[in-house]
């Protein structure tokens, strides 16, 4: 809540309030949309200011009928946890009313076919998934929106099948075969209320696997479909193939930054993911250099990481790295 507080360019508007009176003074000034409280604090005064939904954060233990009318969450589990019911809540009973114009920051020009918006951090634990989902709902409560998670860490709100984990596997081998792409792709795509989706996470090692080809193939595949105004990636590691899904996009949304990147910033931010990938490889290197099994000096490292092999041949080395750090913890 903190981070969506400071970005200042989230969809939410995100307040703290530490006592009852700066709160009613808050109702005074505006409509709250949600208010979340620790179920000891609360007071039925509340529900007569000026808030629409309530949610009472309450402790195992508690359990008391008088507030059975309210919806309550046990306040001490993720944040994680706590967002996917808050966000929920928002799909459910639409308490938060935002244009497009407002969530994109700009007046966007959409194509008539398929648009691909992506969403990118290098930074983990900001809430990537979450800012991803909400954008895909205010988008196809006004056009066809599929999204498409490509992270190693799945989002809770959604529950997966276990039949469709197999399919999911046979789907990146039909992209490495070229056939029957878009035909399997359907058997996949679950229904929310306002737009479809894909969960990968499951599979994020075998994504990484596929190469720039690869994801020409399904982007290009996507856009001949047609099927879906507006398709939002969900960019949860970082590859050179990856960067191939980016030149699709027609916007990207640094969630780090709380902004979509500028089109003229484009060829910079991929020269710049680019480096950035490659830095945080030589870190990671760096990190493990005294392990004495690594047999290989830094000029070869430095080789390594700049060859002509790139990414394919760094994220090798240190998957071994990895191992090695491993077997020494």
């Amino acid at each position: 809540m903190n981070y969506l507080n400071q970005s200042k360019k989230t969809i939410f508007d995100c307040g703290v309030v530490t006592n009852e009176k700066n709160l009613l003074n808050l109702c005074k000034e505006k409509s709250v949309n949600l208010l979340l409280v620790s179920i000891n604090l609360f007071s039925e005064e509340f529900s007569s200011w000026n808030i629409e939904q309530i949610i009472l954060l309450k402790e195992e233990a508690f359990n008391n009928n008088e507030y059975s009318k309210y919806l309550t969450l046990f306040k001490y589990q993720s944040m994680e946890a706590l967002l996917d019911t808050i966000l929920k809540v928002f799909k459910k009973n639409d308490i938060i009313k935002v244009s497009e114009s407002s969530v994109l920051g700009e007046d966007i020009k959409w194509n008539n076919k398929t648009n691909f918006i992506g969403v990118y951090s290098l930074s983990g634990g900001i809430e990537k998934t979450i800012l991803s989902v909400m954008l895909s709902y205010y988008f196809g409560k006004n056009k066809s929106c599929l999204y498409i998670n490509l992270d190693c860490i799945g989002c809770r709100m959604f529950e997966k099948k276990e039949e469709n984990k197999a399919d999911f596997a046979k789907l990146l081998w039909k992209i490495k075969k070229k056939e029957e792409i878009i035909q399997h792709l359907e058997k996949l795509i679950c229904k929310e209320d306002f737009f479809s989706y894909l969960m990968s996470s499951v599979y994020q090692n075998a994504l990484t696997e596929l190469t720039t080809e690869d994801f020409q193939i399904l982007c290009q595949k996507l856009l001949e479909w047609n099927e879906y105004k507006i398709i939002v990636f969900d960019f949860g590691f970082l590859n050179e193939a990856v960067i191939e899904i980016m030149t699709f996009c027609k916007m990207i949304f640094d969630v780090k930054e709380g902004s979509f990147l500028e089109s003229r910033k484009r060829s910079g931010f991929y020269e710049l993911l680019k480096f950035q990938e490659r830095e945080s490889i030589k870190n990671r290197i760096q990190e493990v250099s005294a392990v004495r099994d690594l047999q290989m000096s830094w000029k070869e490292i430095e080789e390594l990481i700049w060859s002509e092999k790139g990414f394919q041949g760094a994220e090798f080395f240190v998957d071994k790295v990895g191992a090695l750090l491993a077997h020494r913890v």
